[in-house]
């Protein structure tokens, strides 16, 4: 069953008969090869080699300059942190500035009211206050006229 199918297979995308015949092709040439003895110290012939290669690395680690780690990380840390508050600096002075000139434009908007308006109305601040406290006598009715209008 499995052989109809590779044969099927085969059919239906000839390419993949060639791939297949190079790969048994490859087989038979390995199995004529043989198995090869390994030597009774292999295990500890590639523990060796690991261990060569782990203190190679250490003592490139070691040995690396500053200017190479800056190379492999990027700016130096004091460099990041110094921009970072030169930025922090910077974005509260223009708040800063930013409140002050909307502070100075409501005052001269107050001033340039004050200084066009009569301020005499002051002086009689508590009669005009007491004025608000006494009870409406028409205007709810004007009120009401006028809702009925619209």
């Amino acid at each position: 069953e499995e052989k109809a199918l590779l044969q099927q297979s085969f059919r239906e995308q000839p390419e993949r008969q060639a791939d297949w015949e190079r790969e048994m092709g490859l087989n038979q040439l390995l199995s004529q090869l043989g198995d090869t003895p390994l030597s009774s110290n292999f295990t500890a012939q590639v523990l060796l080699h690991i261990e060569r290669e782990e203190a190679q690395l250490a003592s490139l680690r070691r040995h690396r300059s500053p200017r190479a780690s800056r190379q492999r990380f990027g700016w130096p840390r004091w460099v990041i942190a110094a921009l970072a508050l030169g930025l922090g600096i910077l974005s509260v002075q223009q708040y800063q500035s930013g409140s002050r000139a909307e502070m100075a434009r409501s005052v001269e908007r107050v001033s340039t009211v004050a200084s066009v308006s009569d301020v005499g109305w002051l002086k009689d601040f508590d009669a005009i206050r007491g004025l608000t406290q006494a009870p409406g006598t028409g205007d709810d009715r004007l009120l009401q006229v006028l809702e009925a209008a619209k």
